[in-house]
């Protein structure tokens, strides 16, 4: 038997961007909805172009689906601030992303949207010095703007009513 102590994981480049996601009803100790990661290398004159296959990997959508090859496929060379490759991507990702429908996990309608909303997330976050500034708030991870919550409720007793 081995135990594994550590593991050490290569830099990304500056010519890479890598993002990870969890979707899951609370913050620890939850069966994500939907995971995802995102890497793919992009050129470096504008930035909005991928250069080479990248990986786009999703947990939560059905035992035999894990790379969205058919997107990553399609996106390498486009231009990511063209809409119209824009919508098509989003189109091959719908048409190749079909979520099970086992009992257990959310509904297929649920996971099908955030697939495509973590995938604007990631393409959001690369893009994110060449947004209109209209969209730059979608880059933002919110746990970190909102700041901690907490409540307290007070009741009065009547002493009255605590005698026996």
């Amino acid at each position: 038997k081995k135990i594994i102590l550590h593991i050490t994981f290569p830099s990304v480049p500056k010519t890479h961007m890598f993002s990870y996601y969890k979707v899951t009803p609370r913050a620890a100790f939850a069966h994500a909805h939907v995971n995802a990661a995102f890497l793919a290398e992009f050129d470096q004159d504008g930035g909005s172009k991928i250069v080479s296959k990248p990986a786009f990997v999703y947990g939560g959508i059905s035992a035999s689906f894990i790379h969205a090859t058919k997107t990553e496929e399609f996106v390498v060379g486009k231009d990511l601030k063209d809409p119209k490759v824009i919508k098509e991507l989003f189109e091959t990702l719908a048409w190749e992303t079909q979520p099970d429908d086992e009992i257990e996990n959310a509904s297929q309608e649920f996971r099908s949207e955030l697939v495509l909303s973590l995938m604007y997330k990631f393409l959001l976050t690369s893009l994110k010095d060449s947004l209109p500034e209209s969209k730059k708030s979608g880059t933002k991870d919110l746990r970190f703007m909102r700041p901690l919550q907490q409540g307290s409720q007070e009741y009065k007793t009547d002493p009255k009513l605590l005698s026996n």
